[in-house]
């Protein structure tokens, strides 16, 4: 009995990096008040030296107070460097403990409905820009900056109100920037988003592209993507820097304001000199963090969009779900009622399907293009929920059928598609670690083994990108030692010979009979009467209705004699 196995979800990574990371955060927070009370001793400095040092020309006090300064400033530094230091650190703890899990919930969008459901990669990389970013320290400095506002106070209300006025003014433009650069944020990640959709198919089918002289229009349409881009980027980086500088400008205006309103207060003797600067210094400090919002608000938002998209991250069905066991024997599949519409779609391509799947029988379902037999494979090695109906292995509840199935079944898809590496590692699926008698298994059982031995690296042999080194029967054979690997105890093969000549048929005829022997299921979709040769039994879907369902001799009667055979009932099947 071995437990079945998944991949953890996004949102439980990132609970369980911010709990390692949790010693690290406190530590910040610690430096972060460390940092912001040495941040007091320019203006203290500078105080002493106007109202004290100066009056009394003391050298000796100035000595003194500038050997403090500098250890304080010293151990300010210090401060701030360990802040960084940790901040990276634990970015990279983040990073490598989500990452994976983000990189597999994109990819499960992907093989749902073609294109990922959640952004998981790029709500990571949003989220630990932001955290690289100066912004995120800012945001651990702004909580003290009332208290540089009120230092100020303290020397004298009339500075207090136009330090705390300055702020606001900040403060409102940092708003009016957000405002101002939704709309070109949100024409460009559009743009963006389009042009990889447009690059990323042109290069899956780069062959298919330049074969038939598409790569200029399609490279003009992607082209036109980027030209919308790069256009966006360029206004959205134009008002960053406009109210950017606008921040700063405010800011030096401000600072120079106090200056002017402390130097009235001098000459009317309610200040100080040393007060005067002073209290310049402590609301440039107070308006640091605001100007610096200011100009990277849109890096915050992004980082904020990045949090709650990881937030709101599904767990994928792990060992943590999934308790259920897997049986020691081949499994009994049971589709029962299901109607399912695909991902995107808005009609089902199946209606109300029902079939059992025995130990050690060949299934074959039989229809025209589009008749559903591809979402019927698709519905059962669990990529596509059913919309109605349940589809049960080995007596599990249907909610667990995804994690089950990588176990249970080996899928040939109708479209194959072999990975950059090996030969050894494709039939592996991509595992550098498996058995390689595991592996000669499965070639030998897809009729592939001499095959492979032929060819000058064998099973050493590299293939590139999309399986390119091989011709088309040679990687469906390949594809097919893949399914077989490991030997699943059913086997769902979804127009297997569509790219086989008549050895490569023989092969795989030879692999259903091998399997059917040793008590294995297996499924195939094809409209090719070789490949249902081995089949027990035929399902004849039409508009993915089940018109016919039975022993294979007597459907093909039905379909000869120019009627549909009645469909029987799973149990009766």
């Amino acid at each position: 009995m071995q437990a079945v196995s998944g991949a953890s979800g996004v949102r439980r990574d990132l609970q369980a990096a911010l709990r390692q990371a949790r010693g690290g955060i406190w530590a910040v927070a610690g430096f972060s008040i460390l940092a912001n009370a040495l941040m007091l001793t320019g203006p203290v400095y500078m105080l002493n030296v106007y109202d004290r040092v100066l009056p009394s020309g003391s050298v000796e006090t100035l000595v003194a107070l500038s050997i403090l300064m500098v250890l304080l400033f010293a151990m300010l530094v210090v401060f701030d460097a360990l802040r960084g230091q940790i901040v990276s650190r634990a970015v990279g703890r983040i990073r490598w403990r989500v990452e994976r899990s983000a990189f597999l919930n994109d990819l499960a969008g992907a093989a749902g409905d073609g294109a990922p459901r959640r952004r998981a990669l790029r709500d990571l990389d949003a989220l630990l820009r932001f955290l690289m970013s100066p912004a995120a320290l800012v945001l651990l400095d702004l909580p003290f900056a009332p208290m540089f506002f009120a230092a100020v106070f303290l020397f004298h209300p009339l500075l207090g109100l136009v330090a705390l006025g300055g702020a606001l003014l900040l403060a409102l433009l940092a708003l009016l920037g957000h405002l101002g650069s939704r709309a070109p944020m949100a024409r460009h990640l559009l743009a963006a988003q389009r042009g990889e959709s447009v690059e990323s198919a042109a290069m899956a089918e780069a062959q298919t592209v330049q074969a038939l002289g598409m790569a200029a229009a399609i490279s003009r349409i992607w082209h036109a993507h980027r030209i919308d881009a790069t256009g966006a980027a360029i206004a959205l980086a134009d008002r960053t820097a406009g109210f950017a500088a606008l921040a700063r400008g405010l800011r030096l205006l401000l600072q120079s304001a106090l200056l002017g309103a402390g130097a009235w207060l001098v000459i009317d003797g309610k200040l100080t000199g040393g007060a005067m600067v002073a209290t310049s210094v402590l609301m440039g400090r107070g308006l640091a963090p605001v100007e610096v919002l200011a100009g990277q608000w849109s890096l915050v938002v992004e980082g904020w969009r990045g949090w709650r998209g990881l937030r709101a991250g599904a767990v994928e069905p792990g060992t943590d779900q999934l308790r259920f066991h897997l049986p020691a024997s081949a499994p009994r599949l049971e589709v029962e009622q299901v109607t399912l519409v695909p991902p995107g779609a808005r009609v089902a391509t199946l209606r109300m399907v029902s079939f059992t799947l025995e130990p050690g029988e060949a299934l074959g379902v039989i229809g025209a293009t589009g008749s559903g037999k591809s979402t019927l494979a698709r519905a059962v090695i669990g990529l596509w929920p059913p919309s109605g109906g349940t589809i049960r292995l080995a007596d599990a509840p249907p909610a667990a059928l995804p994690g089950l199935a990588p176990a249970l079944i080996g899928y040939l898809p109708q479209r194959v598609a072999l990975m950059e590496g090996t030969i050894a590692e494709n039939i592996a699926r991509m595992d550098r670690e498996a058995d390689p008698e595991a592996i000669v298994t499965a070639a030998r059982a897809a009729g592939v083994h001499e095959m492979i031995r032929r060819l000058p690296s064998g099973y050493d042999t590299r293939l590139g990108p999309g399986g390119t080194g091989l011709s088309g029967g040679q990687g469906q054979r390949i594809a097919l030692a893949r399914a077989l690997f490991g030997q699943p105890p059913i086997l769902v093969l979804d127009e297997p010979n569509s790219g086989l000549d008549h050895d490569g048929s023989e092969a795989l005829n030879a692999a259903i009979r091998a399997c059917k022997a040793a008590g294995r299921s297996v499924l195939i979709m094809s409209h090719r009467a070789t490949a249902i040769r081995e089949c027990d039994r035929l399902m004849v879907l039409e508009a993915g209705i089940c018109r016919a369902i039975g022993p294979r001799d007597e459907v093909l009667r039905g379909l000869d004699a120019g009627e549909a055979a009645p469909a029987r009932a799973p149990a009766a099947s």
